[in-house]
């Protein structure tokens, strides 16, 4: 239900904070940031307060040789992550979103949501791609050579109008080179504007590797 990689808040986030923002808004990302600096993660409710109990999931898809998806929820936003243990890949994460309830991006209103990931990002490594602004759905792809993961997003959540305002996908191999069968969790972000139908363009394969592609302007009709 909730995520597996590691997410961190940024400090940076506690920064130029808007005046009229919640006080109990205001004091969790103070705190959040507090935690971070101290190498303690956002959420303690997550995989990340039970780290024994993750290693050894991690620990026994390793040992099984396994290609290892977790997918996940709860948190209302939009999550990729590349999961390692000691140092090794050990899967990847596909973080599904809300259909119409707010998220992250409802503690801190007055920052985009660009500056927003990116922060998160320099903040939590093994975080590949992530919207924190956006509704939607996902959709998860399985196929015995690959994973495919697309996340959609609504144009408003304010109406019964379905139609999309953009698509992000991104596709996880099962790696064949080197000493195991697991895919390498080196995440390289390709992006391409048109558009399209159906929720996204077709993604490519990337032996060993996991590639990402943001489709933008995929609306009903086009």
């Amino acid at each position: 239900q909730v995520l597996m990689g590691n997410l961190n808040t940024a400090p940076k986030l506690a920064d130029g904070l808007p005046e009229d923002l919640a006080d109990y808004i205001r004091q969790r990302i103070i705190a959040g940031a507090m935690a971070s600096r101290a190498e303690l993660p956002l959420n303690m409710d997550a995989w990340d307060g039970y780290p024994a109990a993750r290693d050894r999931v991690f620990k026994a898809a390793l040992d099984a040789n396994a290609n290892l998806v977790s997918l996940a929820g709860d948190t209302h936003n939009a999550w990729a992550f590349d999961l390692t243990h000691g140092g090794r890949p050990a899967g990847v994460e596909v973080g599904g979103h809300s259909v119409t309830s707010p998220g992250f991006e409802s503690y801190t209103p007055a920052i985009p949501d660009d500056i927003r990931v990116a922060a998160l990002r320099a903040a939590s490594p093994q975080l590949r791609w992530a919207n924190t602004r956006d509704r939607g759905y996902a959709t998860v792809a399985l196929t015995p050579e690959r994973v495919t993961a697309d996340w959609h997003f609504v144009s408003s959540v304010r109406s019964h109008d379905l139609a999309l305002s953009s698509s992000h996908r991104m596709t996880a191999t099962r790696g064949a080179q080197g000493r195991t069968r697991r895919a390498r969790r080196t995440i390289q972000d390709r992006r391409h504007r048109s558009r399209c139908r159906g929720g996204g363009a077709q993604g490519r394969r990337y032996p060993a590797r996991v590639a990402a592609r943001r489709t933008e302007g995929a609306r009903r009709g086009a």
